[in-house]
């Protein structure tokens, strides 16, 4: 890495007097800076340098850790776009530094997503809740990474992602929540990525990159909803894009819940909306239908000894229940391949990619895991081929199969209930 200790320190702060020549020559440099950034070519140590005299703090010094975490993505980052460009003439290398998501899903490699319950159970084998164990996740360091960079970058340009609510130029107190973060991150890092720890400072990122100033109560209960979560058996899984069919169906074998982590506005179903949102989205709502999660955190009009009386059964049975949700989409996946390939139209072909969506909008969209638990499955898709659902599936179905009429569908539903018959799947 290139020394920059010989870099002028320039205090970011109300007393600090910068003549107007040394000003413009900064400025200068500045703008010189993010022109390369536009051109997709800074490298780390101009990033460094310009943090440090933007803010005369020396992040190499002080967050060592935070910074081998960013050494080992950024170099993974470089070596992969090296590769993608030896292989294809016309590939455009995503740039490291900047405020988007570039960072591979690093859980393809430890196969979180083909056997959840298996990961869970490793990590806590007695389901107890996640905050009176020391709960580790190093799995997470891609997460993190990523959240240390966006927050670098950050600093380096001086402003919000462009679709964040709060695109303004970030002041000093910006700068000082920034930092603090980073120190988080930096002693977590230390502490073997300790799970508790990670949910909290996750929580500050969401809330420094959210529409805080437009809606701050909003955010506030989405992000104490969240950390309600550390009182139960359930893992957050955060992730930067939307996972596809097949994964969403696999965590449901598991107490891992899955929500998208961004740093600005996202587009869901069509509408911008904040960050924060996607907890409401993903977690309040989808995951109520694949894992029952609202049951587990109390409502306001709930008694509380009735809560409890509640809560305390949902947590007895939780191993026994994920064992049995657990072997059902085994069984599903020894049936058929579900998979996330999409339908051929030309050929009328891949009945596993269909039945991946059957599957999908009957546990992530409508229902939820007590078909499987009451053995009511076949059941509940035969009422798919009744004329009152007619209008509800098609508004849902045809976001998967758009081309497929609701005939077509209601046909594949019906051979779909015959081989799990003929398999015994009830």
């Amino acid at each position: 890495m290139k020394n920059i200790s010989n870099k002028t320190k320039i205090k970011l702060n109300k007393k600090s007097k910068i003549s107007k020549k040394q000003t413009k020559r900064k400025n200068k440099k500045y703008l010189k800076s993010v022109k390369r950034i536009q051109k997709g070519g800074i490298v780390s140590d101009e990033v460094f340098g310009g943090i440090r005299e933007k803010t005369g703090r020396d992040f190499e010094r002080e967050f060592p850790s935070c910074l081998s975490l960013i050494i080992e993505f950024s170099h993974k980052k470089e070596m992969s776009d090296r590769i993608k460009l030896k292989e294809n003439s016309e590939f455009k290398p995503k740039f490291f530094w900047d405020h988007k998501y570039n960072t591979k899903d690093e859980f393809e490699k430890i196969r979180l997503y083909e056997d959840p319950l298996g990961w869970y159970k490793f990590k806590n084998p007695e389901f107890k809740p996640v905050n009176s164990i020391e709960l580790q996740v190093p799995e997470f360091k891609f997460i993190i990474a990523k959240m240390i960079k966006d927050l670098l970058v950050t600093l380096f340009l001086g402003k919000m992602p462009s679709l964040s609510y709060s695109n303004e130029i970030i002041n000093l107190e910006n700068i000082k929540k920034i930092f603090t973060i980073l120190l988080k991150i930096e002693e977590n890092i230390n502490m073997n990525y300790l799970y508790v720890n990670f949910v909290e400072y996750m929580c500050d990122y969401i809330y420094f990159y959210s529409g805080y100033i437009k809606e701050p109560n909003y955010c506030q209960e989405n992000l104490l909803f969240l950390k309600k979560t550390l009182n139960l058996p359930f893992i957050i899984l955060p992730t930067f894009v939307q996972i596809n069919l097949k994964k969403i169906i696999n965590l449901i074998r598991a107490p891992i819940l899955n929500f998208r982590l961004a740093n600005s506005q996202l587009k869901i179903h069509g509408d911008n909306t904040e960050n924060c949102y996607e907890i409401t989205h993903d977690i309040q709502n989808h995951c109520d239908h694949t894992h029952k999660i609202g049951s587990f955190i109390k409502k306001n009009f709930e008694k509380e000894e009735d809560f409890k009386l509640k809560f305390t059964s949902l947590i007895q049975n939780l191993p026994t229940n994920y064992e049995k949700i657990n072997d059902f989409f085994i069984r599903i996946y020894n049936l058929y391949n579900y998979t996330s390939n999409n339908y051929d139209y030309e050929e009328q072909r891949n009945n596993d990619y269909v039945y991946c969506c059957i599957l999908f909008i009957t546990f992530h969209e409508i229902n939820n895991t007590d078909l499987i638990l009451d053995n009511t499955l076949i059941s509940y898709l035969t009422t798919y081929t009744e004329d009152k659902k007619k209008s509800l599936l098609k508004s849902i179905y045809k976001d998967f199969l758009p081309k497929i009429d609701n005939e077509t569908f209601k046909n594949y539903v019906v051979l779909f209930i015959k081989e799990l018959k003929s398999k015994g799947i009830s």
